[in-house]
């Protein structure tokens, strides 16, 4: 019924791809836009290999699932690995429930896989969702083990005046509006949708110098100092089907900018915080889709207070690690 491949090549922009992923219960993070920048911008970097798992049906050839692995060797380890790279929240499957089970039922196929994968020393899948396709049991693994993060995802309200209303209390909304006033006392204060190639890039020029003076030397390893990295926000930035960005001006200069779907938050008014990713903006996301909230409140020359606002009805999800 079913035949499995590797498929190093396979293009992710194609129209099977893409229909595929449309009926299956994987993330934003298997995008076809997103695998695409992932394995074309950021191999090179990590020092990976591409390796793609394809399970097409016999009958007609057409694609059943996809596996979007990648290789790597940390020091003599041989590691095989979901594409994550640093830039995803969760790994998925790319498949329907319904094929993804019946896939399960072939041994054979499962076996055919499992020596596809070698040689390696190795097998390290994270971030699985607890309601994701329990992909660890393509590999024999039958109960993952908890990882010790958390992560929520709920569907996102509607718009931003719907949240306003919603969730943001009056007085807090007075104190932001004050704190506008003050800003609209310094010059024209302009927030806006960025579309175009040459904006998208000034933001994110912006958005690098932010993220360097707030964390690069605290540290280092902010992924948008780094060419590879940066070239792969830009290229999402760039597909308006996946993501949106926006920007705050003062007298025409950006001041903060916001990248969707990761919510990434950048402001030189906040420098005070430390990081290694774009942790800000996932936490805002995961907040509001979460039926919670996420308040910054920032003052010039001052420093920024973060509140981490939960339902009392919301119960704490924990993702999961499937290793051998």
């Amino acid at each position: 019924m079913y035949q499995v491949a590797v498929e190093n090549a396979f293009n992710f922009s194609s129209p099977e791809y893409a229909a595929l992923y449309e009926s299956s219960a994987a993330t934003a993070f298997q995008h076809p836009i997103w695998l695409s920048n992932l394995y074309g911008r950021l191999l090179a970097h990590n020092n990976a290999a591409p390796l793609v798992v394809v399970v097409r049906r016999t009958s007609d050839q057409s694609l059943a699932m996809v596996l979007p692995l990648v290789k790597r060797r940390y020091g003599l380890l041989k590691v095989v690995e979901f594409a994550d790279l640093r830039v995803s929240d969760y790994a998925a499957v790319v498949a329907d429930r319904r094929n993804f089970l019946a896939i399960l039922d072939e041994g054979s196929l499962q076996r055919r896989l499992r020596h596809l994968l070698a040689p390696y020393d190795v097998l390290r899948i994270g971030k699985l969702g607890d309601d994701a396709l329990r992909m660890n049991r393509l590999f024999g693994i039958l109960e993952p083990r908890r990882m010790p993060t958390n992560a929520y995802a709920v569907p996102l309200l509607a718009s931003f005046d719907d949240w306003r209303a919603q969730y943001l209390n009056r007085s807090y909304a007075k104190e932001l509006g004050k704190k506008m006033r003050q800003l609209e006392r310094k010059g024209q204060v302009r927030f806006e949708q960025v579309t175009a190639d040459e904006q998208l890039r000034e933001t994110f020029e912006a958005m690098r110098v932010f993220r360097r003076d707030r964390f690069e030397v605290n540290g280092g390893g902010e992924l948008l100092q780094v060419p590879a990295y940066f070239d792969f926000y830009l290229g999402v930035a760039a597909r308006p089907e996946l993501a949106r960005t926006y920007r705050l001006t003062l007298e025409g200069e950006t001041i903060a900018s916001a990248l969707e779907p990761f919510r990434q938050v950048a402001s030189p008014f906040a420098r005070n915080a430390e990081g290694t990713g774009l942790g800000l903006s996932l936490v805002k996301a995961l907040m509001e889709s979460h039926g919670g909230t996420l308040e910054l409140d920032s003052t010039l020359d001052v420093g920024t207070t973060a509140r981490l606002i939960f339902p009392a009805s919301r119960v704490m999800q924990h993702a999961l690690l499937a290793a051998v």
